[in-house]
């Protein structure tokens, strides 16, 4: 079953932006996903009719080692979006001496780091009141196919490591007069697997899975004014998770022993309803809260074990989430953006059932957990620029989160750091931006 680490994870990005968007503007990164620019809706679903460039819209982003490149045209009667996002490769300057049971040396000087090449792209196809999405992420994470033995004599031992992440997405969605609705789906390869062989003896780790996820949601505007709006919006996911059937082969003298696989499969079912708010009481001030749940179950199948006994378990998990953000107008073309997210205590109730195969035996228990502790705070800011009537400067300049972020009190800035390391929180590690532009 997934650890709860990856389902807190899997409900802040949902409710960070909404499932039917490629990408986000750095407005709506300093926000919590409150507030947006067109950068926001040139590739959303529902959103890319808004957009409406007279001839091209364009934009290119950089944060921690990601450039990203955006591009939108209309061809009447169709609208055209293309995204891509991906990582600047490290280059290392260090060599390294490898030495081969004395026949022979390597250096290797000064290497791009070919582990770092993660890769994103997004195509949008829109007309009408609807679109249509395609896209594709890569991430090697970290392959390797390493000899590190070349003997004159004896048995050669090598290391071959696929360690990637595939992504394949489609989806689709729709804006009418009272409701905007979309839908999707992704099939994932998530490859995990070590090989390791010593002449002809090998030991096999096989971590992999495979998974298909199909999702889709609804947004509802509600009724407001010039200063109050409101959305309901709920989306929703199924998962299944397939693993490999055996985790471990060792082969030694030719004889094979296989371990099989802890989870024949895993699934999960959620939804996110939420509720956002919007006020402006005049030209210069906007202020935006949010709340709702990430409501999950999730039921797991293991394999059967060397005693013989079969694992099944169902989890339920409730875990409430809100927010709020304010953008300030000191001129008209300068936006001051600040955000903040609430990690709130969550509820867990799990059933487990083991079957022994052989002495046809069950055994049952129920557990419920309220964690308390749980809460935390997370922090953002930035600005947006508009420089010329038609380009947009866009950046994360996350003071806040350097100063407020916090898990029980504890904060990223600490007075032990040294004034190197405080400038470089303060004035490199959190700053980001994106330029947009649309002729």
């Amino acid at each position: 079953m997934r650890k709860f680490t990856k389902l807190f994870a899997i409900a802040v990005i949902s409710f960070a932006a909404f499932a039917a968007s490629a990408q986000s503007s750095k407005r709506s990164g300093a926000t919590m996903g409150l507030f947006s620019t067109e950068v926001d809706c040139f590739m959303d679903l529902i959103d890319w009719s808004t957009v409406k460039p007279e001839n091209v819209f364009a934009y290119i982003g950089y944060s921690d080692s990601m450039a990203e490149v955006g591009f939108a045209k209309q061809f009447k009667p169709f609208f055209l979006g293309l995204y891509t996002k991906g990582a600047i490769n490290s280059f290392d300057l260090s060599s390294t001496t490898i030495t081969n049971s004395g026949d022979k040396t390597v250096v290797n000087a000064n290497q791009w780091d070919k582990t770092q090449g993660e890769f994103n792209f997004d195509s949008l196809l829109g007309f009408d009141n609807m679109a249509f999405s395609l896209g594709l992420s890569y991430n090697p994470n970290g392959s390797t196919n390493d000899t590190s033995s070349k003997p004159s004599t004896g048995d050669k031992t090598s290391t071959n490591d696929d360690d990637f992440y595939l992504a394949i997405k489609g989806s689709w969605g729709m804006s009418m007069d009272k409701m905007s609705v979309y839908a999707g789906g992704s099939y994932i390869v998530d490859a995990d697997k070590t090989v390791t062989k010593n002449g002809d003896d090998s030991y096999v780790t096989d971590n992999s899975f495979n998974e298909i996820i199909v999702y889709g949601g609804v947004i509802l505007p509600l009724k407001g004014n010039k200063t109050f709006e409101q959305t309901f919006d709920v989306s929703g996911h199924s998962s299944v998770t397939f693993y490999p059937k055996y985790s471990e082969i060792t082969v030694t003298g030719g004889k094979k022993t296989p371990v099989e696989n802890d989870s024949k499969f895993d699934m999960e079912i959620g939804a996110i309803p939420r509720y956002t708010a919007t006020f402006t009481p005049n030209e210069k001030l906007s202020v935006k809260a949010r709340g709702g749940a990430y409501v999950e179950a999730s039921f797991g199948k293991s394999a059967v074990s060397a005693a013989n006994t079969e694992n099944n378990s169902t989890v339920f998990n409730v875990i409430p989430y809100a927010a709020a953000a304010i953008s300030y107008a000191v001129k008209p073309e300068f936006l001051l953006n600040a955000g903040v997210s609430f990690s709130l205590p969550y509820a867990e109730l799990s059933f487990t059932n083991v079957k022994n195969t052989v002495a046809e035996s069950k055994t049952s228990g129920v557990e419920f957990a309220y964690n308390k502790g749980s809460f935390a705070t997370s922090w953002s800011s930035g600005f947006t620029y508009t420089i010329a009537k038609n380009i947009t400067i866009d950046f994360t300049y996350d003071v806040l989160g350097d100063l407020l972020n916090s898990n029980f009190g504890s904060k990223n800035l600490s007075n032990t750091d040294s004034i190197l390391t405080t400038i470089n929180k303060v004035l490199v590690h959190s700053f980001s931006f994106g330029v947009s532009a649309k002729l």
